[in-house]
């Protein structure tokens, strides 16, 4: 058959043609893979191994986790991290699902990671009772809660004030920032509200002062420390007494040293005569009292006094004896 033969050039041309519908048809179909692999997927986010929600695409993912991580660190400085990881992946959402905006998604997360930070645990007896951002600062706010009662009570202390307990301070790096404190002045407060509270004992008909301290297993001094305007060998109905003072978390004790005057009481002298009727007194020589200064050694305890002993004594004037004389005649 000759080249030229209308039949065959016929024939090559549907052949062209089926060739390029079919290359057409496989065209389509890969720019259609190309149009799926990159459009946007639904994605789950995911902390610590459980689903928080579902957002349309990764990228939304991936700005909530930047958005939070910026938020953590302008609040609780540059260290600070997420406890668990964050991960997204695709995945088909159930039915229904509503997909979270950016806001929506870094509130969410916002809430469901927690932010580690490095701190200062301060530990009393063993036990965690207050977290503060760096150890100068839980060591100044131990000084200062020790300071308000060394200072607040004259006379000034005569030693170092220390504690009853055991205070340590402990550097951890894994410290929900949440609960980190970092203002002094709220420090002290925390600190000192996380003791007792006052409590009060209202006397009745028959109470001594004796007999409330034994009740309330303290000293007559450490319950007239407690009640410094009240004088306990006179007690009356219906008294407010307070037999346990809040003290806060920490039992501050100071040393304190002073003096005071006291009396000396006169001497008595009796010498026996027979030149008065027995039994009848004359006064021969009037007496006079002294005085002496005693210095006390006092011991305190959040600033209410404990116990106390006298170190040193010192006469000012000497008394002068009292003479009487009892008849015998």
């Amino acid at each position: 058959m000759h080249p030229t033969d209308p039949s065959l050039a016929g024939l090559h041309w549907q052949r062209n043609r089926e060739r390029a519908g079919f290359l057409a048809v496989i065209g389509c179909l890969l720019l259609a893979l190309i149009v799926q692999a990159r459009s946007p997927k639904p994605c789950v986010l995911n902390v610590g191994g459980k689903k928080i929600g579902y957002v349309p695409a990764p990228r939304v993912a991936q700005r909530a986790k930047d958005e939070v991580e910026k938020r953590f660190r302008r609040q609780f400085g540059n260290d600070a991290r997420f406890q668990h990881e964050v991960m997204w992946y695709p995945d088909k959402p159930p039915d229904r699902t509503k997909f979270l905006t950016l806001d929506q998604a870094v509130n969410t997360l916002s809430k469901a990671v927690r932010p580690l930070v490095k701190a200062t645990v301060i530990e009393v007896d063993g036990e965690p009772l207050l977290v503060v951002k760096s150890r100068t600062m839980a060591e100044e706010v131990v000084r200062q809660y020790m300071t308000k009662y060394a200072e607040r009570n004259a006379p000034a202390s005569v030693e170092v004030p220390k504690t009853k307990e055991k205070v340590e301070y402990v550097d951890r790096d894994d410290v929900d920032a949440r609960g980190v404190t970092t203002d002094v002045r709220k420090a002290l407060e925390q600190l000192s509200a996380s003791g007792a509270t006052d409590r009060y004992y209202v006397t009745v008909e028959g109470d001594t002062g004796y007999g409330v301290a034994y009740r309330a297993k303290l000293t007559l001094e450490r319950l007239q420390g407690l009640n410094p305007s009240v004088n306990l060998a006179r007690l009356k109905i219906g008294q407010r007494l307070c037999v346990q003072r809040a003290r806060g978390a920490l039992t501050v004790v100071t040393v304190h040293e002073y003096a005071r005057a006291e009396e000396i009481p006169a001497p008595l002298r009796t010498v026996r005569s027979n030149r008065l009727p027995t039994g009848k007194r004359e006064v021969e020589q009037q007496g006079k009292s002294g005085k002496r200064e005693v210095t006390y050694r006092e011991t305190r305890e959040n600033g209410v006094p404990v116990g106390r002993e006298a170190v040193g004594d010192r006469i000012l004037t000497r008394p002068e004896t009292r003479v009487e004389v009892v008849g015998t005649g």
